[in-house]
């Protein structure tokens, strides 16, 4: 049997939205075990805005496993954690219709608590994913795909969950080859992958500006002592 694939000559462009929510952190008592954070996402009024994936998966990484200030800072800014699935208790779903930033209505069914060891544990597993050579794809996830002539013809992928956004850009840095890099400021150290022909040893300007200073401080230290 034979695979008909039709070459087409148009750009394919990403677009990861956060969904206007509140979320909300509560402990859960359990006993005879350390006590687990349980998040929970509201929907509120508004558009979605966009974000930049790549940069919001760094974000994610830079977070150290248990603090919930941050995780809770980064998913307000994300919008909702994953889709709802067939294992999903009911009361736990949700649904909801937004305009995205161009205007264009979309639709998110999502979870609406995640226990925080589940985000932990998946940020551990990503980080493992992002290493990985083999082109034989374990995160699949289906993607709002659009044919749209705006200014030019163009295929527009979308995610509605930071869950579906992170898969996307392993996904995206596998097929492009891209080099995953650990951040060379050392109380930095997160994975991040770049495709250009550049070197790049830090994750990003801020890193790259500390290590700057800290050996600028450390020469001067060292001329001092002569």
């Amino acid at each position: 049997m034979t695979q008909t694939l039709i070459p087409a000559n148009l750009p394919v462009y990403f677009q990861s939205l956060a969904v206007p929510c509140k979320w909300t952190a509560r402990q859960l008592k359990t006993k005879g075990q350390e006590s687990e954070t349980e998040y929970t996402v509201t929907h509120q009024p508004g558009s979605a805005t966009s974000f930049n994936p790549w940069q919001k998966r760094d974000e994610f990484f830079r977070l150290r496993s248990g603090d919930r200030d941050g995780l809770l800072a980064l998913l307000g800014s994300v919008g909702v954690w994953q889709k709802a699935g067939s294992d999903t208790i009911r009361r736990y779903r949700a649904n909801t219709v937004f305009f995205g930033p161009d205007r264009i209505i979309y639709e998110a069914e999502y979870q609406s608590r995640v226990h925080g060891d589940m985000i932990w544990s998946y940020q551990t597993y990503l980080q493992k994913e992002l290493q990985k050579t083999s082109k034989d794809f374990e995160l699949l996830y289906d993607y709002t795909v659009q044919i749209r002539r705006d200014k030019e013809p163009r295929v527009l992928l979308t995610t509605v969950t930071f869950e579906d956004a992170l898969a996307l850009t392993v996904n995206v840095d596998r097929v492009m080859n891209a080099r995953v890099v650990k951040c060379a400021r050392p109380d930095c150290g997160i994975l991040f992958s770049h495709s250009s022909g550049h070197e790049r040893k830090y994750c990003r300007w801020y890193c790259g500006h500390i290590e700057s200073v800290r050996k600028a401080r450390e020469k001067s230290g060292q001329t001092k002592g002569r």
